[in-house]
């Protein structure tokens, strides 16, 4: 790797020294020929030979990508385009989503057709597995979806998008508030989000343990609430957004 830059910057060194030649050559040529006004006309030949020579620079040394940029994740928006979706659906609640076809997707149980205020209601739960995946706890995933329900207290109304965030973002507080549960906790930024399904969203993007990245919508349905729950490592995580959007925007409630 090191001896091909130093080829190149020795080709570069070339380049540079050929076009300042060629600017001179021509110049002194022609200098007794050229009236004073005729300068601007020597800088002009200059310059364009300066271009000339950026042109073979960038095709030799193309520009490299910025640091923060990952390129593995142009591959994964490809594969995102033409990826195989399996459907899912809950008769309990009537909602549906498609979810990638090589995901895995299981029910993690608890309490069903939940009726209480803010008790939580397993749904599905949807993950791309390790190599040498735990079959008993499929929590442990390269990157994982879980839907959720939850019922909303009778004294709260809600009748805005300002309202729903107010909402959430109080809930979120109380989270916070409470070491106990957010001891490994780092919360990035809550905002309200593109509808889906035709429905307020509200989204949550956070830090776990230093090292899971996460990304919570809150999706307002009347009296209830639906939560997708996504998370990846902090590696994987930018790589498999495409496929998490895709899974998660394709949540719909009813027929």
């Amino acid at each position: 790797m090191n001896d091909n830059k130093n080829w190149i910057h020795i080709v570069i060194i070339v380049v540079i020294l050929a076009a300042i030649g060629g600017g001179y050559y021509y110049w002194s040529k022609n200098k007794d020929e050229n009236k004073i006004g005729d300068d601007e006309y020597i800088k002009q030949k200059i310059q364009e030979e300066l271009s000339k020579m950026q042109t073979t620079i960038d095709q030799i040394n193309p520009p490299e990508a910025p640091e923060n940029e990952d390129i593995q994740s142009k591959e994964f928006k490809e594969k995102e385009a033409t990826v195989k979706m399996k459907d899912f659906y809950n008769k309990d609640h009537n909602v549906s989503m498609q979810y990638p076809a090589d995901w895995e997707e299981t029910d993690l149980g608890g309490a069903k057709n939940v009726a209480t205020p803010l008790l939580r209601e397993n749904i599905g739960f949807f993950y791309l597995p390790e190599a040498e995946v735990d079959e008993n706890d499929p929590r442990t995933a390269i990157v994982s979806v879980k839907l959720l329900r939850f019922v909303i207290e009778e004294s709260v109304e809600i009748s805005s998008l300002d309202d729903w965030y107010n909402y959430m973002k109080s809930k979120i507080d109380e989270f916070i508030a409470n070491p106990l549960l957010s001891e490994n906790y780092e919360l990035l930024e809550i905002k309200k989000g593109s509808d889906i399904d035709g429905k307020w969203t509200i989204v949550e993007d956070y830090i776990e343990n230093k090292l899971i990245t996460g990304k919570d919508f809150y999706i307002f349905n009347g009296d209830e609430f639906y939560q997708f729950v996504t998370k990846a490592p902090n590696a994987y995580f930018a790589n498999y957004l495409p496929l998490i959007q895709k899974t998660v925007n394709s949540f719909r409630v009813g027929d």
